[in-house]
């Protein structure tokens, strides 16, 4: 009798552990992507501040007539050109920036100023594809054409826009996970690839309606008694407001109300 009843605690304790590791599973899910979701948003709606700082810089040092035409004209085909030289994957723009400094690019003297440009750039660029009114932009350092090259790299870079898996590596999406819900994360990044490719609405709702739904099944299909599933998703959730939310739509204030009892919860822990 005795044997029989530890069996029974024992298989209780067993269910209880997959029934709340599922249970996290789905919240841990939501909360990754949801975080990916916010990434694409940024990502897709970032704003130049290497187009706002070059801008500023030639205000700075033109009249307004030259200010106007070298910020439409001269610097458009600028970074169109740097844009074209540089491979797409924006590490290499930050291994530019690194050679520029590297070989003190802001001291060079002027006669070595474009065979040097050559070496930071790198990837086969040669400086006699930019014209006379280009090269003394970036060449002529009295009026900050030094500067001016930091600024036109990092508005190249800001405006490359990350691939999805990019932006998943970035967060360190696939690193080894303990997700007993593979089903579900597909699902999940099938939302937040159409986010990204169609700019999808209301993804933070959609995101949640799916995992409320695979929570929904946990709950149905675990073979717990309903007390000791709906104390241990209240034990599970109870210390993250977006965690709460799911405890909160899941059970019914009738669900609930049977079970909120003074040392419910404690004894439910020591079985």
């Amino acid at each position: 009798m005795i044997d029989t009843k530890k069996k029974v605690q024992s298989s209780l304790r067993e269910e209880k552990a997959v029934y709340e590791n599922h249970c996290k599973s789905v919240m841990e899910l939501y909360m990754k992507y949801q975080k990916l979701a916010k990434e694409i948003r940024k990502e897709q709606n970032k704003d130049s501040e290497g187009q706002k700082n070059m801008e500023k810089l030639i205000a700075r040092v033109y009249d307004s007539e030259n200010e106007a035409y070298i910020n439409t004209e001269v610097l458009t085909t600028l970074k169109e050109k740097f844009d074209k030289a540089i491979p797409q994957d924006n590490t290499e723009v930050r291994e530019i920036k690194a050679r520029m400094n590297a070989l003190k690019w802001q001291f060079q003297p002027y006669e070595n100023r474009e065979e040097t440009l050559e070496s930071v750039i790198g990837n086969g660029f040669s400086a006699n594809v930019l014209d006379k009114v280009e090269k003394d932009l970036l060449f002529h350092f009295n009026q900050n054409g030094y500067k001016l090259l930091w600024h036109l790299l990092t508005a190249v870079e800001e405006s490359r826009i990350r691939s999805y898996e990019q932006i998943k590596a970035d967060l360190k999406m696939e690193e080894p996970l303990q997700n007993p819900l593979p089903s579900l994360a597909e699902r999940l990044d099938n939302v937040t690839n159409q986010f990204y490719d169609i700019q999808l609405t209301d993804v933070d709702g959609r995101l949640y309606r799916i995992c409320m739904e695979e929570l929904q099944v946990i709950m149905d299909h675990s073979p717990l008694p309903q007390d000791v599933k709906v104390m241990s998703l209240y034990k599970i959730t109870k210390g993250s407001l977006t965690k709460a939310k799911f405890f909160w739509d899941s059970i019914t204030w009738d669900d609930l109300e049977p079970y909120l009892k003074v040392g419910k919860e404690e004894k439910l822990d020591a079985e």
